[in-house]
């Protein structure tokens, strides 16, 4: 099997392997402008309000308008580089099924066994990435950078009585946030991500469960919950006022790496904080926005002759980059993904985060 085989049949395997749960980056949209070919991405945002037209004298000039709110803001991805060995010690294991190690598919098999694991490591960074944009409105990075996408303080709204005290109302609460998601980002707001705890304290809670038992008025359509490919679960939907809102948990946890002096690494933690809850507007304006990596490239037949080297780092535009590269010296394969992603909220007034543990 030829060089190329290899890896066009180690890309077909690599597309196969399904993803680990990916709920919340679903959530944010990639389009082929949003993927570079640098390192840095630009993005264009402007923000409008709703101020009426006023009429003009028929035939003289139109009223002029004036574009100050136009910003254009660059980031830079932070970048994912997972990576293994395989050694000559490993190619000559004999695989399942077979009497004599096979260098054309056994290699390649080899290889995306290695490879899968990498990239859904990275697919879970990405997740938190995703996690950390909207409950926390910023991106800390590794090396103390920070990414803030300048949030509106309302948008962080802590209920002012637990749902647990009878004389909470969560469906008030519910009303104020979608309020604001309305004045502020011009929208409607649609669905709601519970973590555990607000989910329990939310169903549990005297006033919800007065308005779900009405009679012949269909406030709630509350259901066993629904288990969606995603790692997600329906639950139902509610009204608050005006606001008809679709119910959703995402009961996945995540192993927090060590070496990193990250808070609570080598434990399980969600991906949704137990008392948080995300209220999102219809069709939020979410982007993933994705940086070029670095790898080595073949060269080509002039450059190869001109400085004696068979490969020549270069630029790839694209998602995810899986590479290996062959150490002659220590007989070994150095194989890896690469991938330098973003989330962005774009519409960073679309949606809000509800605390169902009031402020001491």
């Amino acid at each position: 099997m030829s060089d190329a085989l290899i890896k066009k049949f180690m890309a077909s395997a690599f597309r196969q392997e399904p993803d680990p749960t990916s709920f919340l980056s679903d959530m944010f949209m990639t389009t082929e402008r949003d993927i570079f070919e640098g390192e840095v991405v630009e993005i264009d945002s402007v923000r409008g309000n709703e101020e009426y037209a006023v009429d003009v004298t028929p035939y003289s000039s139109g009223r002029g308008n004036q574009v100050t709110l136009f910003t254009r803001k660059e980031y830079t991805p932070p970048a994912y580089d997972e990576l293994t060995y395989l050694t000559v010690k490993e190619l000559g294991k004999v695989q399942p099924g077979k009497t004599e190690y096979q260098l054309t598919s056994d290699f390649a098999n080899l290889v995306v066994d290695r490879q899968i694991p990498l990239r859904n490591k990275i697919l879970r960074g990405r997740e938190m990435l995703c996690r950390d944009a909207l409950f926390l409105g910023k991106i800390t990075l590794i090396n103390g950078d920070v990414i803030d996408f300048k949030q509106k303080a309302s948008h962080q709204y802590v209920v002012p009585l637990a749902w647990t005290n009878s004389t909470a109302n969560p469906l008030n609460d519910f009303s104020i946030v979608g309020d604001r998601v309305r004045k502020n980002g011009k929208k409607t707001i649609a669905d709601a991500v519970f973590g555990r705890q607000s989910i329990q304290d939310f169903l549990n809670n005297d006033i919800v469960k007065a308005q779900a038992d009405l009679k012949q008025i269909e406030r709630f359509a509350m259901t066993s919950p629904l288990a969606e490919q995603d790692g997600s679960k329906y639950h139902g939907t509610f009204s608050a006022d005006d606001y008809k809102i679709n119910v959703w948990t995402y009961p996945q946890f995540v192993t927090v790496p060590t070496g990193f002096s990250l808070p609570n690494e080598g434990t399980d933690v969600p991906y949704i904080p137990t008392d948080k809850i995300v209220v999102l507007a219809d069709a939020p304006d979410f982007r993933l926005f994705y940086a070029a990596n670095p790898v080595l490239v073949p060269a080509s037949p002039q450059l190869a002759e001109f400085t004696g080297l068979s490969r020549m780092p270069a630029m790839a535009r694209g998602k995810m980059r899986p590479y290996f590269y062959l150490d002659e010296e220590e007989c070994s394969l150095k194989i890896g993904v690469k991938s330098r992603q973003l989330p962005v909220p774009v519409g960073i007034d679309q949606f809000a985060i509800m605390t169902t543990t009031p402020a001491p």
